[in-house]
């Protein structure tokens, strides 16, 4: 009997061994499957934290491009560029008049695009423009008296 005994104690001690070893591969499997899941996790809350930024970067470049600040002169823009448009031309037109008129077709472009650096800097070439005009006419008038 005292063999039975023995029998059944190793047969117990290498059963619980096989229980202990089992238990600690479902431990261990749970272990990583746990991991597995919070990097998951971690990597899809960094996915949409990037996807925040991107769509925040997009819009403030946009902004950016909209919205412009005369103080801010390190903003680039996408550059602007306008476009010549025909106008009633005749011959008898005085180049001047034509340039005027084609300047102020700039200035109603670019108040479009809202470009104020260029508006302001097309304004003040068509002031200038409008002065030598003036000037070129009353100097004409005073040959012409």
């Amino acid at each position: 009997m005292h063999v039975f005994y023995s029998y059944n104690l190793v047969k117990l001690l290498n059963f619980q061994v096989q229980r202990r070893i089992e238990e600690e591969r479902r431990a261990a499997a749970e272990r990583e499957q746990r991991r597995k899941e919070e990097n998951r996790k971690r990597d899809e809350q960094k996915r949409a934290e990037m996807e925040k930024e991107k769509v925040r970067l997009e819009k403030l470049s946009l902004d950016l491009k909209l919205k412009p600040d005369a103080t801010d002169a390190a903003v680039i823009d996408s550059g602007w560029k306008p476009v010549e448009q025909n106008s009633n031309k005749t011959d008898a037109d005085d180049p001047m008049l034509q340039q005027i008129n084609i300047i102020r077709g700039y200035v109603k472009q670019a108040k479009q695009a809202q470009k104020f650096d260029e508006v302001k800097m097309l304004e003040d070439n068509l002031r200038e423009l409008q002065h030598e005009w003036w000037k070129q006419q009353n100097e004409a008038r005073k040959f012409s008296s």
